[in-house]
């Protein structure tokens, strides 16, 4: 999870910069809307999450001494 927290930081502070430039091709939304960087920075978080649970369920799933036996 750590490079998402490092790529959420930089794409929130590059999204910022860039609605600033972008501002005047943005209808209904202003250029700096806390709930739409919220709601992304939530949306990737879960999706992050949900990405790095399966492999840790399918780990969790095996024997470590035949994984070990077996390489």
């Amino acid at each position: 999870m750590t490079p998402v927290a490092a790529g959420l930081a930089l794409g929130l502070g590059a999204g910022l910069v860039a609605s600033r430039a972008l501002g005047g091709l943005l209808f209904g939304v202003a250029a700096s809307d806390p709930a739409t960087y919220i709601a992304t920075a939530v949306g990737v978080t879960a999706v992050a999450l949900a990405r790095c649970f399966v492999p840790a369920l399918r780990a969790s799933h095996l024997a470590a001494a035949a994984v070990l036996r077996g390489e």
